[in-house]
């Protein structure tokens, strides 16, 4: 890569920069300037993240009616 090419990274990742300024945390800015690069440098690349993945959830039914069952009154006491 020669000296065009330097320049040509160097302006593209100023101008990351300033698309990112708002950001206040230095990492969360950074890993968005990085991500975004390389989105733009090699989008091939995109495919090689995992999938997400779903995350199991319990049967509903059995999750609102064990939380809405009413718990039956004491048996009056007989003296």
């Amino acid at each position: 890569m020669g000296e065009q090419g330097e320049e040509s990274i160097h302006a593209h990742m100023m101008r990351l920069e300033r698309t990112y300024q708002g950001v206040i945390n230095d990492v969360d800015r950074l890993k968005y300037i990085v991500k975004e690069h390389m989105l733009e440098a090699a989008p091939s690349l995109t495919s090689l993240r995992p999938p997400i993945k779903k995350r199991k959830l319990e049967d509903d039914d059995n999750i609102s009616n064990s939380s809405h069952k009413q718990k039956a009154a004491p048996a009056p006491l007989h003296s």
